[in-house]
């Protein structure tokens, strides 16, 4: 059972002057799902930032023939308004390396939840 955040209040306390209200749409069925903006900065050699959501649900997809479709287990891995940097004095005119601006990024891993072993791959 799937509960309705849209329909049902539920806030909770995340600090002092601070709440979280959940506001899941209980209509897209059972879900994990997180998202947020991410900030990583490792010494200004690697930073990564941008806002990103990561979803694992099940869903009917067709196969690629048309010849049936399967219940997937589906990992999706999602990025907008992203930038990231890899190389030497990241954040400073002097930067020298590799740099991604505005990026979006989509990945979606699926396994068959009646088969794990049924990859697509022949």
């Amino acid at each position: 059972m799937v509960v309705d955040f849209t329909e049902t209040d539920l806030t909770v306390a995340t600090g002092i002057d601070s709440e979280f209200t959940f506001t899941l749409d209980g209509t897209r069925g059972e879900m994990m799902e997180a998202a947020g903006t991410l900030d990583i900065d490792i010494f200004g050699f690697v930073q990564v930032e941008g806002e990103f959501v990561i979803t694992k649900d099940t869903r009917t997809v067709q196969l690629a023939d048309a010849t049936d479709t399967i219940q997937s287990t589906t990992l999706a891995i999602g990025a907008s308004n992203a930038r990231a940097f890899a190389g030497v004095d990241g954040g400073t005119d002097e930067a020298m390396g590799f740099e991604i601006t505005d990026g979006n990024f989509g990945l979606a891993l699926l396994s068959d939840k009646t088969d794990p072993t049924h990859t697509g791959w022949p």
